[in-house]
């Protein structure tokens, strides 16, 4: 083997071995200052419900601007999240239907649009503490209550979302996100899990088990990478039983499996793969006749963090629909 070949193996040996010797920390992080943040994903669906099969696929863009004030005597800081622009885009029924929205190209008489057309006209505000905690959120009971007079339809739906889904309990999803993360600095191998209750609007609570492991660090260009492998497991608790409710669930059972990507700089997650199998089984309300159903689905999404927008980045995406590679 030739002498330099054997110095760039070595190298490369040398790093792996104190990359996986090395405390990593994988605490989400809000350092004061002005980020912009574009949120691409991709899901691929299919909902097989006897023997019928229907696919869809879900391309969306999220582009927003975090705002992160200077902390105060106590170490708290303010922090403002603006929706600047959603794009979704949505082919159903095997390619029968599509349902397409653009902020920028606001169109009505689209069924997405009154779901999203307020929330890109949001601002949330967060209260974050001196150990990076989100211990206040405020805008989304309100954007709720928008949503409500703009789509009378769905009014009963967003109310019960609204109870479900309100400022607190917003608070509460993001704390438990952030609760995924290991408290303590961990070495490659290292395991650690996660227990959650998300509650599901009109359908009830899921008690959620995830168990994680830190697989590999890598230098990626000029930024540190972990690779955080997890599996998960979860079932229906407090079913929601109502006569309001359209179905009513008996059981739904969860597994998932993906990798994240988390930048050990900045403290934030820039690549997820997420592939999740549902059971279902329900009843319509006032019905005899049950309902099984189960769905499988395949999710990537990234992140892209920068000081300012990244337009080029938006073009790429609406332009082919493909998400940037780790290359």
């Amino acid at each position: 083997m030739p002498m330099l070949k054997r110095l760039a193996l070595l190298t490369c040996l040398l790093t792996t071995a104190a990359f996986a010797a090395e405390k990593v920390s994988l605490k989400q992080q809000f350092q004061p200052g002005t980020y912009w943040i574009t949120n691409l994903s991709k899901t691929d669906q299919t909902m097989n419900m006897g023997p019928q099969a229907m696919k869809q696929a879900v391309t969306q863009m999220m582009v927003m601007k975090l705002d992160v004030g200077n902390a105060d005597a106590q170490g708290n800081r303010k922090a403002a999240l603006s929706y600047e622009r959603i794009v979704q885009n949505m082919d159903m029924m095997n390619g029968q239907m599509t349902m397409n929205f653009d902020s920028d190209k606001p169109d009505n008489s689209s069924p997405l649009a009154a779901a999203m057309k307020p929330l890109s006209q949001a601002t949330f505000t967060m209260t974050i503490d001196k150990d990076d905690n989100v211990t206040d959120v405020t805008g989304f009971s309100e954007l709720l209550g928008e949503m409500q007079k703009t789509n009378p339809q769905a009014a009963q739906m967003l109310g019960q979302m609204k109870d479900a889904f309100g400022d607190e309990q917003i608070k509460q999803m993001i704390s438990q996100g952030t609760q995924g993360l290991p408290a303590k600095q961990v070495t490659v191998g290292e395991t650690w899990q996660q227990k959650i209750d998300m509650p599901l609007p009109m359908i009830g609570k899921m008690a959620l088990n995830v168990d994680y492991k830190l697989t590999d660090v890598i230098q990626h260009n000029d930024r540190k990478l972990a690779t955080v492998t997890f599996e998960g497991k979860g079932d229906l608790k407090d079913a929601a039983a109502t006569a309001k409710q359209p179905l009513q669930f008996s059981r739904m059972d969860i597994k998932q499996d993906g990798r994240m990507y988390f930048d050990v700089a900045k403290g934030r997650a820039v690549r997820t793969e997420l592939n999740q199998t549902t059971e279902m089984a329900a009843q319509a309300a006032g019905g005899e006749q049950g309902i099984a159903m189960d769905i499988s689905q395949d999710m990537q999404a990234v992140i892209l963090e920068t000081a300012e927008r990244n337009t080029e980045a938006e073009k790429e995406f609406l332009a082919t629909g493909e998400l940037p590679t780790m290359e």
